[in-house]
């Protein structure tokens, strides 16, 4: 009988526990290339970016917890008027840092100023 023969066995539990490794490393690499891979499109982000969008980005998870962000920094987050839309912005202030940005560049010249709050950026 084969099932008796422990060289059996031994192969079969070889080759599934290859197998194994070999899908479990595939879904390992297809969760992070979801994960912390990002196409960054458009020229928003010039000269950081190419304008051709052809960038690809490596997501850091761990920094912001840490607070080690800055002015100036590009970072991913969720898009207010769609949950599941990713976006990309750079940073022009931190918490009580005063900004001021113009309110229609397009049509006049009135600026506003603000200062940045952290119940503001939590969406508070």
């Amino acid at each position: 009988m084969v099932f008796r023969n422990p060289e059996f066995w031994r192969f079969f539990i070889k080759e599934a526990s290859n197998s194994s490794m070999a899908l479990l490393k595939f879904f390992c690499i297809v969760h992070v290339t979801r994960t912390y891979v990002l196409d960054i499109p458009g020229a928003s982000m010039l000269p950081t970016f190419n304008i051709t969008g052809n960038n690809l980005a490596l997501i850091d998870r761990i920094s912001p917890r840490f607070s080690n962000v800055a002015v100036g920094d590009v970072v991913v987050v969720c898009s207010p008027e769609n949950p599941r839309k990713v976006i990309t912005k750079r940073l022009v202030g931190v918490e009580n840092d005063r900004v001021t940005y113009l309110v229609d560049p397009k049509h006049n010249d009135e600026s506003n100023t603000v200062v940045v709050c952290l119940n503001s950026l939590m969406g508070n």
